[in-house]
């Protein structure tokens, strides 16, 4: 009787704990992201004025598609990294600030994030540039890692 007793009580024990672990597990990927400090920690990566501190932040496919302020578009990173430092060589200086209109949303691996976007930028002949931009990215958590897989960035017309 004794051992039947502890036979159980342990059995208890046992699915308690593996109920306990999934039922955390479940809710940790339920959470979603901080989608504000995803975008500022792109920008502020834009901020150095050097693509290459940003790239690990963007999925490397060649088919992705990304619109920036100019030109119109990019196909695949190795585009979009190349043609971002010809706008950047003018600047001496970016601070590039995630508005508090950020928002976003989930489904499973995928994200879109979006906000405004305040830009101060000191060019190398001490003229600056004050603007505001919008920003939308498409996220795609591969390898436990959230990536952008698309953005558009865009600024008003005038």
């Amino acid at each position: 009787m004794k051992l039947r007793t502890a036979i159980l009580i342990g059995v208890v024990l046992l699915s308690s704990l593996a109920f306990a672990k999934t039922k955390a597990k479940a809710t940790n990927a339920a959470v979603p992201p901080n989608y504000k400090a995803m975008m500022q920690a792109e920008y502020d990566l834009w901020s150095t004025g050097d693509p290459t501190k940003v790239a690990p932040m963007f999925a490397k496919d060649a088919e992705l598609i990304f619109f920036d302020i100019t030109p119109l578009k990019y196909n695949g990173w190795a585009e979009y990294e190349k043609g971002v430092a010809v706008v950047f060589k003018d600047y001496q200086s970016l601070k590039c600030t995630v508005n508090d209109d950020a928002h976003g949303g989930r489904s499973g691996n995928q994200a879109w994030t979006a906000a405004t976007i305040s830009v101060h930028g000191v060019k190398k002949d001490g003229s600056v540039d004050d603007f505001s931009m919008r920003s939308t990215e498409v996220w795609e958590k591969r390898a436990g890692k959230w990536l952008i897989i698309h953005e558009h960035a865009s600024v008003p017309m005038k």
